[in-house]
Protein backbone atom coordinates (compact mmCIF):
# COMPACT_ATOMS: atom_id res chain seq x y z
CA UNK A 1 0.00 0.00 0.00
CA UNK A 2 1.33 3.42 -0.88
CA UNK A 3 1.63 6.25 1.59
CA UNK A 4 -1.14 8.14 -0.25
CA UNK A 5 -3.64 5.30 0.30
CA UNK A 6 -2.83 5.15 4.01
CA UNK A 7 -3.64 8.85 4.47
CA UNK A 8 -7.25 8.68 3.31
CA UNK A 9 -9.31 11.86 2.95
CA UNK A 10 -10.36 14.57 5.36
CA UNK A 11 -13.87 13.13 5.40
CA UNK A 12 -12.53 9.71 6.38
CA UNK A 13 -10.61 11.34 9.22
CA UNK A 14 -13.77 13.17 10.31
CA UNK A 15 -15.77 9.93 10.30
CA UNK A 16 -13.00 8.08 12.23
CA UNK A 17 -13.06 10.77 14.91
CA UNK A 18 -16.81 10.36 15.29
CA UNK A 19 -16.62 6.62 15.88
CA UNK A 20 -16.65 5.71 19.56
CA UNK A 21 -13.29 4.48 20.85
CA UNK A 22 -13.56 1.39 23.03
CA UNK A 23 -15.14 1.05 26.45
CA UNK A 24 -12.29 2.92 28.02
CA UNK A 25 -13.14 6.05 26.01
CA UNK A 26 -9.99 5.99 23.91
CA UNK A 27 -7.97 8.04 26.37
CA UNK A 28 -8.43 11.76 26.79
CA UNK A 29 -12.19 12.14 27.15
CA UNK A 30 -15.09 12.14 24.71
CA UNK A 31 -14.08 13.03 21.17
CA UNK A 32 -17.63 12.56 19.85
CA UNK A 33 -18.30 15.30 17.24
CA UNK A 34 -21.81 16.35 16.16
CA UNK A 35 -23.07 15.07 12.78
CA UNK A 36 -22.40 17.18 9.68
CA UNK A 37 -26.08 18.09 9.32
CA UNK A 38 -26.16 19.63 12.79
CA UNK A 39 -23.08 21.74 12.05
CA UNK A 40 -24.61 22.88 8.75
CA UNK A 41 -27.91 23.74 10.45
CA UNK A 42 -26.12 25.81 13.11
CA UNK A 43 -24.14 27.72 10.46
CA UNK A 44 -27.28 28.46 8.41
CA UNK A 45 -29.20 29.54 11.51
CA UNK A 46 -26.36 31.87 12.48
CA UNK A 47 -26.36 33.44 9.00
CA UNK A 48 -30.13 33.98 9.11
CA UNK A 49 -29.97 35.61 12.53
CA UNK A 50 -27.11 37.85 11.37
CA UNK A 51 -29.06 38.91 8.27
CA UNK A 52 -32.15 39.69 10.37
CA UNK A 53 -30.14 41.82 12.80
CA UNK A 54 -28.47 43.73 9.97
CA UNK A 55 -31.83 44.32 8.26
CA UNK A 56 -33.41 45.61 11.47
CA UNK A 57 -30.50 48.00 12.02
CA UNK A 58 -30.76 49.30 8.45
CA UNK A 59 -34.45 50.11 8.93
CA UNK A 60 -33.74 51.93 12.20
CA UNK A 61 -31.24 54.35 10.70
CA UNK A 62 -32.50 57.84 9.88
CA UNK A 63 -31.96 57.44 6.12
CA UNK A 64 -33.65 54.04 5.98
CA UNK A 65 -36.51 54.72 8.35
CA UNK A 66 -39.70 53.27 6.97
CA UNK A 67 -41.73 55.58 9.20
CA UNK A 68 -39.86 58.65 7.94
CA UNK A 69 -40.20 57.55 4.32
CA UNK A 70 -43.96 57.10 4.69
CA UNK A 71 -44.31 60.65 6.07
CA UNK A 72 -42.44 62.38 3.23
CA UNK A 73 -44.54 63.61 0.32
CA UNK A 74 -44.18 66.02 -2.55
CA UNK A 75 -46.55 68.91 -1.95
CA UNK A 76 -47.53 71.77 -4.23
CA UNK A 77 -48.84 75.21 -3.35
CA UNK A 78 -52.19 75.45 -5.12
CA UNK A 79 -51.85 79.21 -5.60
CA UNK A 80 -48.19 79.69 -6.53
CA UNK A 81 -47.24 76.26 -7.90
CA UNK A 82 -44.23 76.15 -5.53
CA UNK A 83 -43.03 72.58 -4.92
CA UNK A 84 -41.99 71.03 -1.63
CA UNK A 85 -40.24 67.77 -2.55
CA UNK A 86 -39.90 65.15 0.21
CA UNK A 87 -41.75 67.41 2.63
CA UNK A 88 -42.18 65.74 6.01
CA UNK A 89 -45.85 65.68 6.90
CA UNK A 90 -46.29 65.65 10.71
CA UNK A 91 -48.54 63.04 12.30
CA UNK A 92 -52.18 64.10 12.49
CA UNK A 93 -51.87 66.76 9.77
CA UNK A 94 -54.74 67.49 7.42
CA UNK A 95 -54.82 69.06 3.98
CA UNK A 96 -54.47 71.78 2.96
CA UNK A 97 -51.30 72.37 4.98
CA UNK A 98 -49.66 75.66 5.83
CA UNK A 99 -46.99 76.87 3.40
CA UNK A 100 -43.92 77.70 5.54
CA UNK A 101 -42.88 80.46 3.07
CA UNK A 102 -46.18 82.32 2.69
CA UNK A 103 -48.14 81.31 5.80
CA UNK A 104 -51.21 80.41 3.71
CA UNK A 105 -52.89 77.02 3.97
CA UNK A 106 -52.48 76.06 0.33
CA UNK A 107 -50.18 72.97 0.32
CA UNK A 108 -51.69 69.85 -1.21
CA UNK A 109 -50.25 66.52 -2.38
CA UNK A 110 -48.85 66.65 -5.92
CA UNK A 111 -49.09 63.94 -8.57
CA UNK A 112 -46.18 63.07 -10.85
CA UNK A 113 -46.44 62.97 -14.64
CA UNK A 114 -43.48 61.26 -16.34
CA UNK A 115 -44.45 61.96 -19.98
CA UNK A 116 -43.08 64.46 -22.49
CA UNK A 117 -45.06 66.30 -25.14
CA UNK A 118 -43.63 64.00 -27.84
CA UNK A 119 -45.07 60.91 -26.07
CA UNK A 120 -41.85 59.61 -24.50
CA UNK A 121 -41.19 58.97 -20.83
CA UNK A 122 -38.84 61.15 -18.78
CA UNK A 123 -36.96 60.60 -15.54
CA UNK A 124 -37.81 63.90 -13.78
CA UNK A 125 -41.58 64.30 -13.38
CA UNK A 126 -43.76 67.32 -13.84
CA UNK A 127 -45.66 67.78 -10.57
CA UNK A 128 -49.37 68.55 -10.88
CA UNK A 129 -52.08 69.35 -8.33
CA UNK A 130 -55.13 67.14 -8.87
CA UNK A 131 -58.21 68.04 -6.80
CA UNK A 132 -59.78 64.93 -5.25
CA UNK A 133 -61.90 63.01 -7.73
CA UNK A 134 -60.94 65.21 -10.68
CA UNK A 135 -58.77 64.89 -13.76
CA UNK A 136 -56.50 67.67 -14.86
CA UNK A 137 -54.21 68.07 -17.82
CA UNK A 138 -50.45 68.02 -17.40
CA UNK A 139 -49.06 71.41 -18.44
CA UNK A 140 -45.95 69.74 -19.91
CA UNK A 141 -47.35 66.91 -22.05
CA UNK A 142 -51.11 67.57 -22.25
CA UNK A 143 -52.03 64.11 -20.95
CA UNK A 144 -54.70 63.66 -18.27
CA UNK A 145 -53.36 63.32 -14.70
CA UNK A 146 -55.39 61.59 -12.00
CA UNK A 147 -54.95 60.87 -8.31
CA UNK A 148 -52.25 58.21 -7.83
CA UNK A 149 -51.20 58.81 -11.41
CA UNK A 150 -49.52 55.68 -12.85
CA UNK A 151 -45.95 55.73 -14.18
CA UNK A 152 -45.15 54.84 -17.79
CA UNK A 153 -44.29 51.20 -18.51
CA UNK A 154 -40.86 49.97 -17.37
CA UNK A 155 -39.60 49.78 -20.97
CA UNK A 156 -40.42 53.47 -21.53
CA UNK A 157 -38.68 54.45 -18.27
CA UNK A 158 -35.58 52.45 -19.25
CA UNK A 159 -35.49 54.28 -22.59
CA UNK A 160 -35.74 57.59 -20.70
CA UNK A 161 -32.85 56.53 -18.46
CA UNK A 162 -30.76 55.61 -21.52
CA UNK A 163 -31.50 59.01 -23.11
CA UNK A 164 -30.61 60.82 -19.89
CA UNK A 165 -27.33 58.93 -19.52
CA UNK A 166 -26.47 59.66 -23.17
CA UNK A 167 -27.00 63.36 -22.51
CA UNK A 168 -30.20 63.99 -24.32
Amino acid sequence: MSQQENLGSLIDDFDRQRQPKGKDGGGGGSAQLPPKNVILAVVILGCLIGAAVMGARALRTEAGSLERWSQEHTLIDTETGELFVDYRVPDGSTYPMKNPNTGTTTLMPAEACYWTSDGRAKMEPTWVYVPQGERVTCPDCGRPVVGRNPRPPVEAMLEALDREEAGG
